[in-house]
């Protein structure tokens, strides 16, 4: 965990920096796409765009990061489960493969949310969407060498986590639905 955090401590720091501006600078322009009017659900929208973009800088930050200067090789895992589970079963605590498997997983939680979101989208083409966009930060962690392992395992993680992500905010429409469609629920 610690070299964990020793690798990823210049990154929170550009992210911390980096953050408010993107989120700013995001919500302007997709406010201005829609002429800057006053609407809720235009401001709701150019939000939902603001923070896509930020969580964008979020993910390229995370997963195209030089693990090692000057090592260019490209590790390939095409094989499903072949790191994750010696992850599981032989590490020496359980928090490796905690902090690994759970950081990924709430890395792509917010993309499942902020699709279904700002686009309404369902379950299915919010996964969809994921599994793109993990097989696409895997491609490029393998196209760019940058000393990390381009692995299967981390698409089922991440789609994993956009599913999360994408179904918290179902079951919250559901919900939402149910109380303003006059249903009482009996507690008891």
């Amino acid at each position: 965990m610690n070299q964990l955090w020793s690798h990823f401590s210049p990154l929170v720091l550009v992210g911390a920096m980096f953050a408010a501006p993107v989120l700013t600078l995001g919500f302007i322009l997709a406010w201005r796409r829609r002429g800057f009017a006053h609407d809720r659900a235009v401001v709701l929208r150019a939000t939902g765009d603001a923070f896509l973009a930020l969580w964008g800088l979020a993910l390229v930050l995370t997963t195209q990061a030089t693990v090692a200067p000057g090592v260019t090789t490209r590790p390939l895992q095409l094989v499903p489960f072949e790191g994750l589970a010696p992850l599981i079963t032989r590490s020496a605590s359980w928090e490796v493969p905690t902090a690994q498997i759970g950081g990924l997983v709430l890395l792509f939680l917010p993309l499942g949310v902020l699709l279904a979101l700002r686009f309404g989208w369902g379950l299915g083409r919010c996964v969809l969407t994921g599994v793109a966009v993990a097989v696409s930060a895997e491609a490029l962690q393998w196209i760019l060498g940058a000393g990390r392992v381009a692995a299967t395992d981390d698409v089922l993680v991440a789609t994993l986590g956009v599913f999360l992500g994408a179904a918290l905010v179902v079951v919250a429409r559901a919900a939402r639905v149910r109380v303003h469609s006059g249903a009482r629920v009996a507690v008891g």
